[in-house]
C-alpha cells in the first residue's frame, strides 16, 4: 500500500489521531516560540535605535 492519506487515515504519515494531534501541538509550540523570539529581537533593535538617537 502506498504511503499517503486514505479513507481511514487522514494524515499522510500513517499516524494515529493522538500522534497527529501531538505533532500539531508541537508545531504550534515551535511557531509561538519563534514568534516570541522574533518579537524579542525586534524589541532589542528598537531599543538600540532609540539609544543611538538619544546620543
Amino acid at each position: 500500500m502506498a504511503v499517503g492519506a486514505n479513507a481511514t487515515n487522514e494524515n499522510a504519515f500513517g499516524l494515529s489521531e493522538n500522534e497527529a494531534a501531538r505533532v500539531r501541538i508541537n508545531a504550534l509550540r515551535i511557531l509561538f516560540t519563534l514568534k516570541a523570539e522574533q518579537e524579542n529581537m525586534e524589541g532589542k533593535i528598537r531599543v538600540r535605535e532609540i539609544q543611538r538617537r538619544a546620543i
